[in-house]
């Protein structure tokens, strides 16, 4: 005899309310991750991060990352993504490099552990952090420039046919990048802040995490040997500002539709 099915609505039920006990005792262990990234930018701040503590908040990053968005907080996982990617790229990153991301990831942390406890009623629901909307049909564009006249003109010429996100920095295109995952991001190389797009865009092709990602360089930097850099480390056109709009344009719609 089969035995009847159990309303899906109620294991919906049952689901959540053991989610709730495994946020809090998740949140209890994310409190000692968040002291030890707090050890790591008080270092930082005082000039040597030592390889110790850099191994330590390396380790923390690479787990908040696999876990953040399983208990419901997204921001926990991109912000860690982030940093251990980061310095599994580069190890040897300088003290100030890894105090960009690790301040992300520390504030990441912060904002679960006050948000929830912000967000718990009378009977200890939560409301769990939902991604941002994506529609699949209005694909994202990622516009890497330190020139806001530059992102000025491509937010005119596409907010029609895409979801146009900003950055004027590769800090910010990073954090974007894990986000958002965007269909083209059009690079800047020279940017101030942190390392160029050039070598972001080499480091990224290093690791293979953005396959279904596009890049165009689009750069003052006329040197042939950064242009063969980019083309290898897999950017499907390098154009120097001042650039042909029309020919950019067209680029950007073929790497749309395609």
């Amino acid at each position: 005899m089969l035995k009847s099915r159990v309303p899906e609505r109620h294991l919906a039920d049952e689901i959540e309310a053991k989610m709730q006990g495994l946020r809090k005792r998740y949140l209890i262990k994310l409190s000692e991750q968040v002291e030890i990234i707090k050890q790591a930018l008080d270092e930082c701040q005082g000039g040597k991060l030592s390889s110790k503590m850099r191994e330590q908040v390396w380790s923390c990053a690479h787990k908040l990352a696999g876990t953040g968005a399983t208990y419901g907080f997204s921001e926990i996982s991109v912000t860690g993504r982030c940093l251990d990617s980061f310095l599994k790229t580069n190890p040897d990153a300088p003290d100030e490099a890894v105090s960009l991301f690790a301040t992300d990831l520390y504030n990441a942390c912060l904002e679960a552990i006050l948000g929830h406890e912000a967000k718990t009623d009378n009977h200890g629901a939560t409301s769990d952090f939902n991604p941002s909307f994506s529609d699949a049909a209005c694909p994202f564009l990622l516009v890497v420039d330190d020139d806001e006249s530059v992102q000025s003109l491509f937010i005119e010429l596409f907010d029609q046919e895409a979801q146009i996100l900003t950055a004027s920095d590769t800090h910010q295109a990073l954090k974007l990048l894990y986000r958002h995952r965007p269909k083209l991001v059009l690079l800047d190389d020279a940017m101030p802040n942190y390392i160029s797009g050039l070598k972001m865009l080499e480091s990224i092709s290093s690791t293979n995490e953005f396959p279904d990602t596009q890049f165009i360089m689009i750069t003052a930097n006329d040197s042939e040997i950064d242009r063969s850099r980019g083309l290898k480390a897999g950017a499907i056109d390098y154009i120097t500002k001042p650039f042909e709009l029309q020919k950019v344009t067209d680029k950007i719609r073929e790497a749309f539709y395609a």
